[in-house]
Parts: structure tokens; sequence; C-alpha cells
């Protein structure tokens, strides 16, 4: 386990110290800083601009925290969202010409109820909605 003890990300070595200790000294240096990256994303390009870890002792137990942000670089993920908010946008367009088509689809049945009672009609002989409305 002495070769591992080179890699510094503590995940690495918890993955490494999990690893059979006759296959670990088999492994060269130039091994083990290619599973080093694998296993740790070690690539300095894919690290975060904010990377803040931690542990607070409380009386009771620990708790940890990590903070992390940085520029988003997740191509699938970007896409989804993008594509999620183009269909909220379009359900919410939807809705909004269902509501404006209902609201004026009752002012014409209104308007033309006015102008079936202006000019006197009765489709139904004595009976008429103000009626109906009425206490």
């Amino acid at each position: 386990m002495t070769q591992a003890r080179a890699v510094v990300e503590p995940y690495t070595q918890t993955v490494l110290q999990k690893v059979d200790p006759q296959v670990l000294k088999t492994l060269n240096l130039v091994q083990l800083e290619a599973l080093s990256k694998a296993i740790g994303g070690m690539d300095k390009h894919r690290r975060h601009a904010l990377d803040i870890r931690g542990t607070l002792p409380l009386f009771f137990s620990r708790y940890y925290f990590v903070i992390l942000a940085g520029r988003d670089r997740r191509q699938a993920t970007r896409l989804l969202e993008q594509k999620r908010r183009r269909d909220a946008g379009l359900l919410g367009v939807l809705f909004s010409v269902y509501c404006i088509g209902c609201g004026a689809l009752m002012l014409v049945l209104l308007a033309l109820y006015f102008l079936k009672a202006s000019l006197g009609i009765d489709l139904v002989a004595g009976q008429h909605i103000w009626e109906w409305l009425r206490p």
C-alpha cells in the first residue's frame, strides 16, 4: 500500500484500500496515476472553481458539508434542461390560449344571447336565462 500513498485524493485512497494488497503491489506509479485520474477525476479542467468541504462536530454527532460551484460542462444535462424549459413555455402558452379562448367564447355566447333577446327571438317558449338566475 506504500505506492498508493502517493495518491492524495481521499476518495481514490478509499477505493484503492478496497483493492487486494497483492494486486496493488503489482501496480507501478504510471498505473496508479491512471487509476487515480479515472477514479477521482484528477484532470485540472474538471475541477470546480469553488470546492469547500468540512465537518461540523456537534455534541451528539458530526456532520459534513460540501459546497461545489463552477461552470456546468455537462452537455446532456444542459440540453435536457433547455428542452424542459421549452416544453414548460409551450405548456404555458397553450394554457394561456385556452383560458383566453374560453373567455372569448363566453363573451361571444353572451353577445349572441343579448342579440337574440334584443331581436325578441325565443328558442324555448316561455323560458329565459334571466328567470333561472333570479332568486
